[in-house]
Parts: structure tokens; sequence; C-alpha cells
């Protein structure tokens, strides 16, 4: 197996098992892109497009784009940092508004 700072299907393929448990559909729903995106990049080693480099560093803010791109580690952004922060009050925002539709939706 090629190391982290290689091949960025390898990249990918870490994130799929650190935040998806191994699923790559999920990480493609997320995306909003066709799962067979991933099996091109994971298993046949084809290069991910511009959409789906930038949709896992928006989706993924605590990623480090520096280890993401270029194989630089630490893996993850300081969990302590402004853009953390606002990134979690963000999630807990939009689950708040979700709970809320859904109440609307059962009036």
């Amino acid at each position: 197996m090629m190391s982290l700072n290689h091949h960025p299907a390898e990249r990918i393929r870490w994130i799929i098992d650190e935040f998806y448990n191994g699923h790559p559909k999920r990480l493609a729903d997320a995306l909003g892109i066709a799962p067979a995106t991933f099996t091109q990049i994971l298993n046949r080693g084809a290069f991910p497009s511009w959409k789906v480099i930038v949709g896992i560093l928006k989706t993924h803010p605590q990623v480090n784009p520096d280890w993401f791109l270029h194989g630089k580690t630490p893996r993850l952004r300081d969990p302590n940092s402004d853009h953390h922060r606002l990134h979690r009050k963000n999630i807990r925002l939009r689950q708040i508004i979700e709970r809320l539709n859904q109440e609307l939706d059962k009036e």
C-alpha cells in the first residue's frame, strides 16, 4: 500500500474511513456526485477532479488542505481554531433548523 503522502486516492480513502466508516457512497452522497467516481479513484488510480477536491475540503473543513493536496502533516487542522468553532456552530444550527422543519412538517 502507498503512503498517505503519495497518491490522492490514499488520502481520500483515509477520509472515507475516518468520517464515513469506510463507505465511499456516503462521501459521494455528501458531495452530490456519483459513487462510481470514487470507484475510479480508489480502485483504478484515477486522480480526483477539481469538483471532488473542492467538495471534500468544503464539507470537511477540519481536514488540513496542505495534507490533502500535498501530503504535508498534520492531517487535521487545529480543533481550537476559529474556523473549527464556527464550523461546529454551523453544524448545531443546521441540526436545530432540521428539527424545526420536522416539527413544522408534523403540523
